[in-house]
């Protein structure tokens, strides 16, 4: 693993065990087996390394959820099929979970401008429109419809990890209630 990559994988865990103010740059270039001086040359503040976090696990997270995408496909069968890979790569990534969800309660949430990752989601979004327009889902605003779709997300990935473990019953049902949620 390369420097940078250690950096952001031990500043993710020391996050989320300490937080962010808890955590200084020296502990998180100390744990990460480089000098201080290497994280300020990647990074130029703590703020960018948070940022970088963030955007890096957004991205492993919509790659694992594009997997088997196709936006031809029936609407419920693309949002079960993502719904279903959601729900593996937050129960399988623990810690990157609770990074993204510390970060959404914190002040560093402001530094991410709104295109950084979107078009990392554009297919989803495509879709999720697409079944707002022809009066499949509920005809609400995109970002209260994506919300609503989080919480449950949430919800359930908790119910699972106090599980130990992601039975295919519950997942399906999962799916279901998410599906009674947002469908017309």
């Amino acid at each position: 693993m390369d420097k940078k990559s250690k950096l952001i994988k031990t500043a993710i865990k020391l996050f989320v065990k300490q937080g962010f103010e808890n955590t200084p740059t020296s502990q998180i270039s100390k744990d990460a087996g480089v000098a201080s001086g290497t994280l300020f040359y990647y990074y130029k503040s703590k703020e960018d390394l948070v940022k970088e976090a963030y955007i890096s696990i957004k991205l492993d997270m919509a790659k694992s959820l594009a997997q088997d995408f196709n936006k031809d496909e029936d609407i419920k069968i693309i949002l079960k099929k993502t719904w279903s890979n959601l729900i593996n790569w937050g129960f399988n990534h623990k810690i990157e979970h609770e990074f993204v969800q510390k970060f959404y309660n914190s002040a560093y949430i402001s530094c991410i401008k709104k295109n950084e990752i979107s078009a990392t989601y554009e297919d989803m979004g495509l879709v999720m429109k697409k079944g707002i327009k022809e009066k499949v889902l509920k005809d609400l605003p995109f970002e209260l419809l994506s919300n609503l779709i989080m919480g449950i997300y949430q919800t359930y990935l908790a119910y699972f990890f106090t599980l130990k473990k992601i039975e295919k019953k519950s997942l399906d049902k999962s799916f279901e209630v998410l599906w009674d949620a947002i469908k017309r």
